[in-house]
Parts: structure tokens; C-alpha cells; sequence
């Protein structure tokens, strides 16, 4: 399920209430150089990212190294945000890269909020 196009939604409209709300801290801009980890397999956080320019490899665990190539508009961290459970994968960024974190319990607080 592809839900890329609601979280930048959501995103530009948290954005938004920050300009206007100094303390709301829900999203936050990243960025990565090429090589540069994302986040790494066994992670205990919850964040989720949104890939604003650049481009990331999922680096999946199994016999052979198997990998995902996700590009701006994409979506990562989802899993770990909804099911709170650790990253499956490691991702780094192959180019400079730029993402939005959503901070989960922020998020959370946010999304109860409104």
C-alpha cells in the first residue's frame, strides 16, 4: 500500500502549524550525504521518513544482500512507526539526500489532537 501522497499531506500541513506554533516540533528536516545511514537494522526508534530529493537503498537481511531503491516522494520507517516494532532494514542514502522526520509520539500526540 502506497500512502506516500497522504504523508507529504499531512507533512505540509503540520509544517504549516509550526511556523505558527514554535513549540510544536512533529517534523523536522534531515539531511544525508551519500553513503550516510538513514537508519539501521535492530533500531529501537519509531520515526518515520519522507524522502523529499535524493535517493535511499534498503539493505533487506537474507542469504544474498538484497536491496530496495527508494527515491524522492517515498516513504520509509513505516513499519516500524505503525507496528512499533525494531527496523527490519538498514537504509543509507545513495546521493545527498534530503528527508522529512516524523517524530512518532509527537505525531501521535498531533494526530490526537486533531
Amino acid at each position: 500500500m502506497d500512502f506516500s501522497n497522504e504523508i507529504k499531506n499531512v507533512i505540509d500541513l503540520v509544517e504549516k502549524q509550526q511556523l505558527e506554533n514554535t513549540s510544536l516540533q512533529v517534523v523536522s528536516e534531515v539531511s544525508y550525504n551519500e553513503g550516510e545511514p538513514i537508519v539501521h537494522r535492530h533500531q529501537l526508534d519509531k520515526d518515520m521518513y519522507y524522502i523529499s530529493s535524493g535517493e535511499a537503498r534498503v539493505r533487506l537481511p537474507g542469504r544474498k544482500t538484497r536491496e530496495i531503491r527508494l527515491a524522492s516522494g517515498e516513504v520509509l520507517g513505516e513499519l516500524s512507526f505503525l507496528m512499533g516494532e525494531e527496523r527490519s532494514a538498514t537504509v543509507e542514502a545513495v546521493k545527498p539526500t534530503i528527508c522529512k522526520r516524523l517524530h512518532s509520539e509527537a505525531l501521535r500526540d498531533w494526530l490526537e489532537d486533531n
